[in-house]
């Protein structure tokens, strides 16, 4: 069974459940949400996945094998994709900092980024603004195809990078870059298979400044490994010993986040259609875990993060709070350049220009394991 659903904007509405061999979908409109946004839910025995077609098609609450896969996002709510300023000033720790109103938005757990910039806001040669992560995870997708069959499910949409400056709302000007988004719930497996292409539609070569989120549940005692040769902290310092590991807030309700950068990675996973890929585990205390495959990046951190709740670290110019979740998360974060554009990334892998017309496709794969697994990790 396959149908084409309209998303966003005017004639939209809730679509009641659809089923076919054991699996359903349906699009409805959440509690709290704005009028105009609704939520995509696929769903099968031991396994639910919740999608955001007005944000990217990011990804949110996610169930497989009867297990929770992602965090608790900062927001329970969506934003409303035409009310957003990601240009706008937040208070980080009383500082003002045009252009990072985006974490105001962090509302789903895997999230696309960039693709103008996907790291730290800052200001290109030219002076311009480059707003923190880009706009590539603010931007709805109107219309939606998805596809039932053989128990698992298909789900497909597409948007358009348009703005010169990686802010939203758009300008109006030509686009960039054509995103199609390519979500599915494997048939037979419990996984999540993320495969995003990339194509340039401009007339001139472009830089596709991709990066991702991806916040998996922690749980005190935790373990995230990645097979790398090296991985030094965040701004350097010295390597602790415990940063493979993830705990709760230690002076709450500060929030605590911690990044390691690694390099030396080994690609030798495979997707499903032979390409490689990077094999990183969350593994719990009682040996189950999670497992996130990862397509080669120049710059793969493994981001922990806890506390926050009510905290003043993010405040509204005017003052005012809006955190009152804790940040509770762990995680790759991988991208195309270096967060915080000091090219500090990975010299074994590179990302080039896109010619006028050129695509590149990358993957994600996420599914839970339920015994220990050793990546023989070397750091």
């Amino acid at each position: 069974m396959k149908r084409t659903l309209s998303t966003f904007g005017p004639g939209t509405a809730e679509v009641p459940t659809f089923k076919e061999a054991g699996v359903s979908a349906r699009l409805s409109h959440a509690p709290g949400d704005p009028d105009s946004v609704y939520r995509l839910y696929i769903e099968r025995e031991g396994c639910s996945v919740e999608l955001c077609p007005s944000k990217g098609l990011s990804v949110r609450d996610t169930t497989l094998s009867e297990r929770q896969i992602f965090w608790d996002a900062p927001l329970p709510n969506l934003p409303d994709p035409l009310d957003i300023n990601l240009a706008g000033d937040m208070l980080i720790n009383d500082n003002p900092m045009p252009g990072s109103t985006w974490v105001a938005y962090f509302a789903a757990h895997v999230e696309m980024l960039g693709l103008k910039n996907w790291g730290m806001a800052c200001k290109s040669d030219e002076t311009e603004l480059l707003c923190l992560h880009g706009n590539a995870s603010m931007i709805p997708i109107k219309e939606l195809t998805v596809e039932l069959s053989n128990g698992g499910a298909v789900i497909q949409g597409s948007f358009f990078i348009r703005d010169a400056n990686g802010c939203w709302p758009p300008s109006g000007l030509p686009p960039l870059f054509k995103v199609t988004k390519r979500i599915e719930l494997l048939p037979g497996r419990d996984s999540l298979l993320l495969t995003d292409t990339i194509k340039n539609v401009s007339d001139k070569a472009l830089f596709p400044d991709w990066g991702y989120h991806v916040q998996l549940r922690p749980e005190p005692g935790c373990r995230f490994t990645i097979p790398s040769e090296s991985a030094l902290p965040r701004g350097g310092s010295r390597l602790p010993d415990d940063y493979q590991l993830w705990h709760e807030a230690p002076n709450p309700p500060k929030r605590e986040e911690r990044g390691f950068i690694h390099k030396g990675i080994r690609y030798v996973a495979r997707f499903p259609d032979g390409s490689p890929g990077c094999e990183t585990l969350l593994t719990y205390p009682d040996g189950s875990g999670i497992r996130c495959l990862l397509p080669p990046s120049p710059y793969l951190m493994s981001w922990f993060s806890c506390g926050g709740a009510d905290d003043d670290e993010f405040l509204w110019p005017d003052g005012s709070k809006w955190l009152h979740r804790n940040w509770d998360g762990v995680g790759p974060e991988i991208g195309a350049s270096s967060l915080d554009h000091d090219g500090n990334t990975d010299p074994g892998v590179t990302v080039e220009e896109l010619k006028p017309g050129e695509s590149t496709v990358l993957n994600i794969l996420i599914e839970p394991f339920f015994k220990k697994i050793d990546i023989g990790a070397n750091v």
